[in-house]
């Protein structure tokens, strides 16, 4: 189930075929955009040059943003689906592990259809499972759940989820991967676990069981995302530079 890094240098002919096709391409552009700053820091890397970043934007629902949540209890939600490289069973992992009695769990499967809503126990800890919805209504749902978890095992390019909560109002707790923990870091916006140390995701939910209160409400500091606007911006000023 485990899926395995594969990094090519591409300034030298590959026998990949996929690669070599890749490779033509790339050295005509004029530029090449990175989503993220971490994944251009891996194009340089394989001796892919010229590239910039140019980060995704977000759209803004100030409807959501405003919205006041009242739960009882801390409500956590993954959204990424119930694939092995997604990392729900690490979730799964600590909540059968210890007695959570002050969070509640939500989860996306894909593979049911939208509407579906199913109730079960994880240890001692409610959850509970929706089928899939579009993506029109993500924002819906964020605002409705304390924290975002997001415990990929893959090295994602752009936190875009992360970044929609975080302008619902979620905390957001994150694996230490790729781009997801840009945001994160050295803020009170939530949490970064490591991938490689079993206790640390479970330390975090100890954490928030614990101090429960301090997560029925937003964060302090409101969230400034960048916006779509921008990303647009950016798009337009280099199809200029190139075209002048």
């Amino acid at each position: 189930n485990e899926g395995v890094e594969e990094y090519y240098d591409y300034k030298k002919y590959n026998i990949n075929r996929r690669v070599e096709t890749l490779r033509k391409y790339l050295n005509k552009a004029e530029v090449i955009t990175a989503v993220s700053n971490s994944f251009a820091k891996i194009n340089e890397n394989c001796g892919i040059s010229n590239v910039i970043t140019t980060e995704n934007g977000v759209k803004i629902i100030d409807d959501f943003k405003n919205k006041t949540i009242e739960n009882s209890k801390v409500i956590i939600a993954h959204l990424g689906g119930c694939e092995f490289h997604k990392g729900i069973d690490l979730v799964k992992s600590v909540l059968i592990s210890d007695s959570f009695k002050n969070i509640e769990f939500s989860y996306i499967d894909y593979s049911e259809d939208t509407g579906f809503i199913e109730e079960g126990m994880w240890g001692s800890t409610l959850v509970r499972k929706y089928g899939r919805f579009e993506q029109k209504n993500i924002y819906k749902f964020l605002s409705n759940i304390n924290i975002l978890i997001v415990p990929s095992r893959w090295p994602e390019s752009y936190g875009l989820v992360v970044r929609e909560a975080l302008s619902c109002g979620c905390r957001v707790i994150t694996s230490n991967k790729g781009d997801l923990p840009t945001e994160i870091i050295n803020s009170d916006y939530g949490f970064v676990f490591n991938l490689e140390d079993n206790n640390s995701l479970i330390s975090i939910f100890t954490l928030i069981n614990r101090n429960y209160k301090n997560f029925l409400s937003k964060p302090q500091n409101s969230y400034s995302p960048r916006l779509v606007k921008k990303q647009v911006e950016d798009f337009v000023s280099i199809y200029r530079s190139i075209l002048n």
